[in-house]
């Protein structure tokens, strides 16, 4: 009997066991042999999976687990597991590290910002992780905002990040950093790409002024504006985990629907979570505090998968009880009080 060759660029469909022969017992119980961002279900279909759950980099056997965190709709970033760390990056690539500005993602719509316009046509207009500045097309209007930035040393260099949709092709960023309100003795810029950095020297003062306008004069209209944040040029203590790389294929996320929480599960360790800070645009990576835990989650039998379904956390798969699932109390899920009442 003919082998009928499974094709190279097979995207998604049912595999038959006619693909090879069917006195061969292996071939027929798997239907085919490797399957490359695909989830396989017995006897088919095989659908498409997202890529780039799990890394792999040969040369320095570097093993990781990505997860993507949905914090809104504008707004994600990437959590890298790789050997006993976690990283986090924007969206762009940059790594997330703790600044100076107070709500630089406007997760407090204009908390602490103070509106610059020219008149009543030119506009600032936040909305959550969103500022929207829109001179209305007036050569001689601008939309700004600013922020007084205090930084704990003033002899140090530090570094300014601005997110953005403005292109440089219809429309820039004024960046201006001073010692006083409207002044730009320290720094004085045009950003005309998305993701912009600027290392700057305070000169001595703790005390910053910095200032984005978007001016009318070149015939600019709205760009908005995502995150603006200083932060110090030493490089941030990297974040430890209790997961070694061997532990990267087995890491199992559960996501807040609010986007501000991840839950990140193992059955060898104590689940962890991944918890986003509005204000200050950061995230960080903690033990649980569970409330009542089941008395079978014990060194080396915690939970491996979960969900969240209807305000109760579902966390399953522990080595010893594998078709046990265990419910949190409605609304609060790390709660996992068992009684008549749940």
């Amino acid at each position: 009997m003919n082998i009928t060759p499974l094709q190279s660029n097979f995207a998604s469909g049912e595999i038959s066991p006619l693909m090879r022969n069917r006195t061969d017992i292996a071939a027929h119980a798997t239907a085919l042999e490797t399957a490359i961002n695909c989830i396989c279900t017995p006897q088919g279909p095989v659908f498409n999976r997202f890529p780039f759950d799990l890394l792999h980099v040969e040369q320095g056997q570097i093993f990781g687990s990505v997860e993507t965190m949905q914090v809104s709709a504008n707004l994600f970033y990437i959590l890298l597991f790789t050997n006993y760390e976690v990283q986090f990056f924007t969206p762009s690539g940059n790594t997330v590290e703790a600044g100076f500005v107070v709500n630089p993602r406007f997760a407090s719509l204009g908390e602490n910002w103070t509106e610059l316009v020219d008149s009543s046509q030119s506009t600032v207009t936040f909305t959550r992780y969103v500022c929207s500045l829109n001179p209305r097309n007036n050569p001689n209007g601008f939309a700004g905002i600013r922020q007084v930035v205090t930084i704990t040393d003033g002899a140090a260099q530090h570094k300014i990040v601005i997110e953005s949709d403005v292109e440089a092709a219809l429309d820039t960023l004024q960046l201006s950093i001073g010692t006083n309100a409207g002044l730009s003795d320290i720094v004085d810029a045009t950003i005309g790409v998305n993701d912009f950095e600027l290392i700057f020297d305070p000169a001595g003062a703790t005390d910053v002024y910095v200032e984005v306008t978007n001016s009318g004069a070149d015939g600019d209209n709205q760009v908005s504006v995502f995150m603006v944040d200083v932060i110090d040029t030493v490089a941030d203590t990297p974040v430890i985990t209790p997961y070694p790389q061997g532990d990267a294929p087995a890491l199992y996320y559960v996501e807040n629907p609010g986007g501000d929480l991840i839950y990140v599960l193992h059955p060898s360790h104590p689940p962890q979570q991944v918890t986003y800070n509005a204000t200050t645009g950061t995230l960080s990576f903690t033990p649980v505090t569970f409330a009542n835990p089941p008395a079978e989650w014990v060194t080396g039998n915690y939970p491996s998968c979960g969900t969240i379904h209807k305000g109760r956390l579902y966390l399953a798969g522990t080595p010893n009880e594998p078709a046990q699932i265990w419910a949190s109390t409605a609304g609060d899920f790390v709660d996992f009080l068992y009684g008549p009442e749940e």
